[in-house]
């Protein structure tokens, strides 16, 4: 069950000088658009969830998406995420979209055995995550108590679902070419405009006379 915070709870804590951020326990996007109707002038507010970020960043005018799919999503000079943020920011829609879509075979693999895997059985897809990141040339390492590795079959389907994307292919290629400046810009999705506004966004690092922004993260 979630408990998502409520807006009359959200600008208590908006008042609280010693509270600089807050996670929103629910997936509803109703709870998110309420935060940002009633106290967006004085939180950042990020979903962390790629999947509806072109629509938050284009529609909403969000400015982070605090979440581990930009890592899982792209490798050197391939970097879609990165790519589709831009374009939105700079108003090109329609460039958005068409490098969005090209993900959906990505997300489907996220779905089957990160999102939705461990859903019904409680499972923390921890040794998932570990064997996709060594798939596109990361280090996973081992998976520690009381987390659990996956059945040699499932991991074995995994494996064959996420090489079906291209994914891992790509990753392959670029570790076989010199591509510096591609491995600088895979570390982050977002203009350095976005970096300088959430800087500014951080307690402290405004005037005195000016209400500091706060973080507010809400999950999917």
């Amino acid at each position: 069950h979630y408990y998502p915070i409520s807006v009359p709870l959200a600008k208590r804590l908006v008042r609280l000088p010693n509270i600089c951020g807050f996670k929103q326990g629910g997936p509803q996007p109703a709870a998110t658009i309420r935060l940002r109707e009633t106290i967006g002038s004085d939180l950042v507010v990020s979903v962390a969830d790629e999947n509806p970020w072109l629509h938050n960043v284009s529609v909403f005018g969000d400015q982070w998406l605090l979440n581990f799919c930009p890592h899982l999503y792209q490798v050197p000079g391939y970097l879609p995420v990165h790519d589709y943020t831009q374009a939105a920011l700079a108003g090109d829609y329609n460039k958005a979209v068409a490098i969005a879509r090209e993900l959906n075979g990505v997300r489907a693999v996220h779905a089957k055995w990160i999102t939705g895997y461990g859903g019904g059985n409680s499972r923390l897809p921890s040794h998932e995550q570990k064997i996709w990141m060594e798939m596109i040339g990361m280090k996973g390492g081992g998976v520690r108590a009381p987390c659990t590795r996956m059945t040699a079959e499932n991991e074995q389907q995994l494996r064959a679902d996420l090489e079906a994307t291209g994914l891992p292919a790509k990753a392959r290629a670029a570790a076989t070419s010199d591509a510096p400046e591609t491995t600088r810009r895979s570390r982050t999705s977002f203009s350095a405009a976005a970096r300088s506004s959430f800087r500014s966004s951080r307690r402290g690092s405004e005037p005195r006379d000016r209400p500091s922004r706060r973080t507010s993260a809400s999950p999917a």
